[in-house]
């Protein structure tokens, strides 16, 4: 894998495992509907055989990787058994999430997308996790899916148009498209739904700034800088 390919990769781990949260009022709306936006909806799948997959083996990559398999190793048991207790779901097709906050929303979505990345590109580790990648990879696809379809788009009253959900409806989009061929049809819809939803809100957004041309603090004590990245 190139360093390039494996920052990227790597800096929504980070965020999934240090992310910090804040209360925040004011949520970009919807300002103009789904159906008025004309957009191209193929999905084209990464043709991952121009990438390198080759996990790099630098002391920094190792430390890297091993943080990550912590991660992973709590995302498959702890967190999956015993904080959302999603094994009692596993015989239901899509999993009751338990809410629409950030709170709820934001940790399942940076779960899928971390455990997504790794499994794609081969730095999940059964050793340390002991959790086989393939159950580890239905994890994460029904992590994905049951997201997608309790997104507002998707489902009436749902999650989305909140502060930050296009950055929760990115970690969606990303992990289903890391792996889109495996999703049904059905489940595929849906994810592209999320995504076209999240992005629309921005067409005629209004930007939030801290201080004004003039000098006047809008937002105290807040840049706006997580909004607007």
């Amino acid at each position: 894998m190139s360093k390039r390919l494996f920052a990227a990769a790597l800096l929504p781990i980070l965020l999934a495992l240090f992310g910090c949260t804040k209360n925040n009022s004011q949520v970009l709306l919807q300002k103009i509907t789904d159906e008025e936006v004309n957009y191209d909806d193929n999905v084209v799948p990464i043709n991952w055989d121009s990438l390198d997959l080759n996990v790099l083996d630098d002391d920094l990559a190792k430390d890297l990787v091993q943080a990550i398999n912590n991660a992973n190793k709590y995302a498959v048991n702890t967190w999956w058994t015993q904080v959302k207790n999603f094994d009692k779901q596993q015989d239901e097709e899509y999993l009751s999430i338990g809410g629409k906050s950030e709170g709820v929303i934001r940790s399942i979505s940076e779960m899928a997308r971390l455990l997504a990345v790794s499994l794609k590109l081969n730095i999940y580790d059964e050793g340390i996790t002991n959790v086989p990648a393939e159950e580890a990879k239905t994890m994460m696809m029904k992590l994905v899916k049951s997201l997608a379809k309790a997104h507002l788009a998707n489902t009436e009253d749902g999650w989305g148009d909140q502060w930050q959900s296009a950055f929760w409806a990115a970690d969606v989009g990303f992990s289903g498209w890391l792996f889109w061929e495996d999703f049904d049809a059905e489940d595929q819809e849906r994810i592209k739904k999320v995504v076209v939803h999240e992005a629309n809100r921005f067409i005629s957004y209004d930007v939030p700034y801290y201080m004004d041309k003039k000098g006047n603090i809008i937002f105290k004590g807040d840049t706006k800088a997580e909004e607007n990245a």
